[in-house]
């Protein structure tokens, strides 16, 4: 539990410390290889989390989430074939799982298969109606099947969802644009250009960690 709490606070150096004993005594347990993927992903020590992760699915391959865990990170590396192969051996133990059908989803649209991707996607969202990335997806697939209306309401969902990200906004300029909305679609753009500032500014800061106290003469 003290490890968990660190992880969700986001102090992943301090959940290392905690799962680091807990490895040595449960070697095989693959909740605690979960954890310790996290907390290295959380560090962006990429390499690191998806060995924790491949390690949990040898030791427990039908430990719930595992394969989730493992699909998504390789969902961040882009490495979409294996993503897939992931998300489908959740859904074999879960077929309820709604973040793997969403995932499973988006890999899909990625790999250029938007029927499929939607029947995913639309099944994700019967489970659990807020999933950002669900409604982001069907947002595209049905701008490009010119169902705009349908689009709309997933974009403005997905915004809802998380306000701060741009890619939404930006997407809901462009069904705006095709429905020949252009004052709606210029207040987009407009967010879009605000917040791509200040993703590119949040991202500055991660890099290179806050700024430096001044050192007192």
């Amino acid at each position: 539990m003290l490890a968990e709490s660190l992880l969700w606070s986001g102090e992943y150096p301090k959940a290392l410390d905690v799962y680091r004993p807990l490895l040595e005594r449960e070697p095989e347990s693959a909740a605690v290889h979960m954890l310790a993927g996290q907390a290295f992903d959380g560090l962006g020590r990429h390499d690191e989390a998806i060995a924790e992760f491949e390690t949990a699915v040898k030791n427990g391959p039908r430990e719930p989430n595992v394969h989730f865990g493992l699909g998504y990170l390789y969902w961040k590396q882009r490495r979409y074939e294996d993503a897939a192969r992931e998300f489908h051996t959740e859904l074999a133990n879960d077929p309820q799982n709604s973040q793997a059908l969403a995932y499973l989803g988006d890999t899909e649209m990625r790999r250029e298969g938007n029927s499929e991707a939607a029947a995913h996607l639309e099944k994700a969202l019967k489970l659990r109606p807020d999933i950002r990335i669900a409604n982001l997806d069907l947002g595209i697939i049905r701008s490009a099947r010119r169902e705009y209306d349908a689009a709309v309401a997933h974009l403005e969902r997905a915004i809802r969802l998380d306000p701060r990200r741009s890619d939404a906004h930006y997407r809901l300029a462009g069904v705006w644009k095709s429905m020949g909305k252009n004052r709606e679609a210029a207040a987009e753009y407009v967010k879009v250009k605000q917040l791509q500032s200040q993703e590119n500014e949040d991202l500055l800061l991660k890099i290179s960690g806050p700024p430096s106290k001044p050192t007192i003469q």
